[in-house]
């Protein structure tokens, strides 16, 4: 099993579990021993971000550093990252999202259903969106 852990210097490092000699508990977290150096576990959260970031973790909000690339969809009114199809409906698993982290995870907007047949309901009628013309909308039949 491989750790992701901070050397001595602080940069993060890779580390395999049957190479670890030596746990020791210490004030500031655990220590692991290995022949080629001694290694601690990220704490804070400038720490874990620097150690997991490289892996697809973005600081979303104050306290949650999140996976993007496991997430699925974003509601921008609740300001909720969803982790399954279902989460919005169901009050599935979710992290919350700043404002100001907000274009971080704006990719994953994704519109209901309903709210794109609304679309295409003013467009049919002429209705403008901003966005386009009736004549530049591609619809479903």
């Amino acid at each position: 099993m491989h750790m992701v852990v901070l050397d001595r210097n602080g940069n993060p490092c890779v580390i395999q579990v049957r190479d670890v000699l030596l746990m020791m508990t210490m004030k500031h977290g655990p220590e692991f021993v290995t022949g080629e150096g001694s290694y601690r576990l990220p704490i804070t959260a400038a720490q874990l971000l620097q150690a997991f970031e490289s892996y697809g973790f973005e600081q979303v909000d104050r306290n949650v550093i999140a996976n993007l690339n496991k997430a699925v969809s974003f509601d921008p009114m609740a300001r909720k990252l969803y982790y399954d199809e279902e989460g919005a409906n169901r009050g599935g698993l979710y992290a919350t999202v700043s404002g100001a982290n907000s274009y971080k995870v704006s990719h994953l907007i994704r519109e209901s259903e309903s709210e794109k047949q609304d679309y295409y309901a003013a467009a049919k009628s002429g209705e403008s969106r901003g966005c386009c013309s009736w004549s530049e909308m591609s619809l479903p039949a």
